[in-house]
């Protein structure tokens, strides 16, 4: 009914930058994995950290960590199709959402680009994100590569942001290779497993942190869901497999704490 109760919001207009980047996944057939991971160890020296009133480690920095040392591993996972070939980057640009306070109090996501970072330590991708988290809103819209003019109609715009990003080496540059999608502070101490999207050959999303009750000779276990999200045209299952093994591996052994490279 038209008079039903309700309330009228403005509509964000960032939002329309955002649809126009997700719509560039509709042509691709994505297949989809969910897996979990044994985070106690890394757990366990993240809330040390912050019990000793250190300087704080971040789960998402270690994330992008393992994420440039399993796809270094693997580099076939980030393959970008180019005409008739495959285009296989060395360095690993992980892209991830992070989220920024307006100085009206309302908030939005803006995406960062961590290069290289699998020539990176543990460390100095901590410090990296801290200092994406502080960056001011003036200092996020210089860094924007290109704004296409929200004016135009929608099929205009997403023929120009298409024309932009067939060149592989533009679109490494704007919008990374992978990307990684962390959910875990939404629902956190439950079984969560979020469906990423995007238009990237895979992408990783961290969904909640549970406590794993069974019977285990270490007591109880700090588990991570997480899922991939796969370009199926042009990866198959057993390299992202392999990938997703290695990348769970690393996590749960919580080695590169302390490393320099």
């Amino acid at each position: 009914m038209k008079n039903a109760a309700h309330t009228t919001l403005p509509w964000p207009a960032f939002r329309d930058d955002v649809k126009d980047f997700l719509d560039l996944a509709k042509d691709r057939n994505y297949a989809y994995g969910f897996s979990e991971a044994d985070i106690t160890r890394i757990h366990a020296q993240l809330q040390q950290r912050k019990v000793s009133g250190e300087e704080p480690h971040s789960l998402s920095a270690y994330l992008i960590w393992c994420l440039g040392k399993a796809v270094s591993a693997h580099p076939q996972v980030q393959a970008v199709k180019h005409k008739k070939k495959l285009v296989v980057f060395e360095d690993v640009d992980v892209a991830l959402m992070i989220e920024k306070k307006l100085p009206d109090g309302k908030t939005f996501p803006f995406p960062y680009i961590f290069k290289a970072v699998q020539t990176k330590s543990f460390e100095e991708i901590n410090t990296e994100l801290r200092e994406a988290k502080a960056l001011s809103f003036e200092s996020i819209r210089k860094r924007k590569k290109s704004v296409i003019p929200r004016f135009l109609p929608k099929f205009l715009r997403l023929f120009i942001l298409k024309k932009l990003l067939s060149n592989p080496f533009r679109a490494k540059e704007v919008k990374g290779t992978i990307a990684l999608t962390s959910l875990g502070n939404v629902l956190s101490k439950r079984k969560f497993w979020p469906v990423p999207t995007g238009p990237y050959p895979i992408i990783v999303a961290t969904g909640g942190v549970y406590d794993s009750k069974g019977v285990h000779s270490s007591g109880v276990k700090k588990m991570l869901c997480f899922s991939f999200s796969l370009d199926h045209d042009i990866l198959d299952g057993a390299p992202v497999a392999r990938f997703g093994n290695t990348f769970i591996e690393l996590l749960e052994s919580a080695s590169g704490i302390g490393e320099k490279v």
